[in-house]
């Protein structure tokens, strides 16, 4: 899963992938194991993939050979809800176990993941793009061109007016 995400393929097209190679799921391997998985058990393929489990794969620290301790908490013993922890107040033990994965393959992936930015249909792309949010409802203002006008006019759109829902 690594290498291919480094290859430049996404998370469906590496679902898809193992589909027809018939890779089974996490869960299915699991149950041809013999070990029980808390949760329903769904009636899928053993071989049907989705993207969403992909990406629960690529962000495993684990696959580095670090065990990670304290990864989620509860506010007080009475609440049942687990909270996530910030990645510093977790503790990290480096090099328990063998790693699946290096370090410097799992950092490069998450740096992919962290920037994923589809290519802009216009020529050019804006300034802010990706930094700019509406006043009013603290949407990502998109930017635009308008091509009207006898020279060409820039402007970023409030992405929740621009679909109707703001």
């Amino acid at each position: 899963i690594f290498d291919m995400t480094l290859e430049g393929f996404g998370t469906e097209q590496i679902a898809t992938q193992f589909e027809k190679e018939g890779v089974l799921t996490p869960q299915a391997y699991w149950i041809q194991k013999g070990i029980g998985r808390p949760g329903k058990t769904k009636t899928r393929p053993a071989t049907k993939w989705n993207g969403s489990t992909i990406t629960h794969l690529l962000y495993q620290q684990e696959y580095c050979g670090d065990i990670l301790n304290f990864k989620t908490y509860s506010k007080s013993y009475k609440l049942k809800k687990r909270i996530p922890n910030n990645p510093e107040d977790m503790f990290i033990v480096p090099d328990t176990q063998e790693a699946i994965v290096s370090q410097a393959q799992w950092d490069r992936v998450q740096e992919l993941r962290k920037n994923k930015r589809r290519p802009a249909k216009a020529e050019r792309q804006g300034l802010f793009s990706g930094l700019l949010y509406c006043a009013d409802c603290g949407g990502k203002l998109h930017f635009a061109t308008c091509k009207s006008f006898e020279g060409k006019q820039d402007h970023y759109v409030c992405s929740k007016y621009k679909s109707g829902r703001g």
